[in-house]
């Protein structure tokens, strides 16, 4: 295995045992994002789940409703990995997520300054059709 397919990998292992996500993020766009063949894989792709999880997380975040502009999902559909971009309420935020262990990661710019960064991590289990998110505390620090 070679690539960036290797490093997609790591960057799940990263997503499940992680408790700094500042790392995840950076491994992310430093080792999986620098590949031309990672960039021609990644297709637009929609995922209401995923909308609705960062609208919550937003929500968290920014203390109050939380709404979406420029979204931007792509999918790597080999590896069930989703990833993108998107404004929270007019702060930019970055997603990665794979689909098929239902976990990844937020990243929202939580302050004025372009280091204050809060992150989350997205572990989704079945709950009868509520969605919820857990408490989050700005900062960069890794919240779940």
């Amino acid at each position: 295995m070679s690539g960036y397919r290797k490093k997609l990998d790591e960057l799940k292992s990263m997503l499940v045992k992680a408790e700094d996500f500042s790392t995840v993020q950076s491994f992310f766009f430093d080792h999986v994002t620098c590949h031309k063949t990672f960039v021609q894989a990644s297709e637009p792709a929609k995922n209401d789940k995923l909308e609705e999880i960062l609208k919550l997380i937003g929500g968290q975040v920014m203390g109050k409703e939380c709404s979406l502009t420029g979204l931007m999902m792509l999918e790597v559909r080999e590896h069930s990995l989703f990833h993108g971009g998107v404004f929270m309420n007019g702060r930019i935020a970055t997603i990665i997520y794979f689909s098929d262990i239902d976990i990844g990661m937020v990243a929202v710019n939580s302050g004025p300054g372009p280091s204050q960064m809060s992150y989350a991590r997205i572990a989704c289990l079945p709950n009868n059709g509520n969605v919820s998110a857990a408490s989050l505390i700005t900062g960069s620090g890794t919240l779940q």
